[in-house]
């Protein structure tokens, strides 16, 4: 019984391990503009505080969430995409200066999940004027 109960948790492990690593945020393989899946985006929702416009979108061809972060000045940005009740499925693209920055994609087939965007921009750069979608964490559009 013992060494049935641990050969499933193995399987459950690995599962979990091999699709949280499909989710590769670090190469152009998930860009959302180099992939072409941006021609099929379509803005789902956004927030702006203090100079700073936080965006969730969705690509119904390449069936894929990412997050744009954009600022009226040049400055260190941090962008993030995470998807709803799914510990450590989530894309931040950080860099300095910019004015827009964007993340990579995660995938949501068939919109079937829930997503938002985040900045932890003011979050890291201590932005007193945050606004009331920004907590401790960052400012976030909700879960769509």
């Amino acid at each position: 019984m013992r060494l049935k109960i641990f050969a499933v948790t193995a399987a459950l492990a690995l599962s979990a391990t091999t699709s949280l690593m499909a989710i590769d945020c670090t190469t152009l393989a998930n860009d959302p503009y180099s992939t072409g899946c941006a021609s099929s985006g379509t803005k789902v929702t956004s927030i702006s505080y203090s100079g700073h416009t936080v965006e969730l979108w969705y690509s119904t061809s390449c069936q894929t969430n990412w997050a744009v972060v954009k600022s009226s000045t040049s400055q260190s940005l941090k962008a993030i995409v995470e998807k709803q009740g799914s510990s450590g499925v989530f894309c931040w693209y950080k860099y300095s200066p910019a004015t827009n920055v964007w993340t990579n994609m995660i995938p949501c087939p068939d919109g079937s999940c829930k997503a938002r965007a985040c900045d932890l921009s003011a979050y890291y750069n201590n932005d007193s004027a945050r606004g009331s979608n920004c907590s401790g964490s960052g400012c976030c559009t909700g879960y769509f």
